[in-house]
């Protein structure tokens, strides 16, 4: 139950993180992502609970699989992103005028 504190804790940690860098005059383009991930609201407890899965991951293989801890993290951060070009691929889906606000 400790460790899935623990992963809860830092998953919350990485979501701050994400929150923290929109503040940053350089990362204006990360207000332009922000508003399409985490405009609806509902998508804020997605993105928790995303970070809670692969801090997790990473803690399990850890300590019960016995891994060298950079194994698990390499494992962790393929698992992110696999999950994060399939997001990337759904908010193209959603968005096909997207291509064409460009021009």
């Amino acid at each position: 139950m400790a460790i899935l504190s623990l992963a809860f804790l830092s998953s919350l940690g990485f979501l701050a993180g994400e929150k923290l860098v929109l503040f940053l005059p350089s990362a204006w383009f990360a207000r332009e992502i922000a508003s399409i991930l985490f405009g609806a609201g509902g998508l804020l407890l997605v993105t928790l609970t995303a970070h809670f899965v692969f801090t997790t991951i990473v803690t399990l293989l850890k300590t019960r699989a016995k891994l060298n801890y950079a194994l698990a993290l390499l494992i962790g951060t393929l698992v992110h992103a696999l999950y994060n070009w399939y997001v990337a691929g759904v908010l193209d889906e959603c968005h096909p005028d997207r291509d064409q606000e460009g021009a």
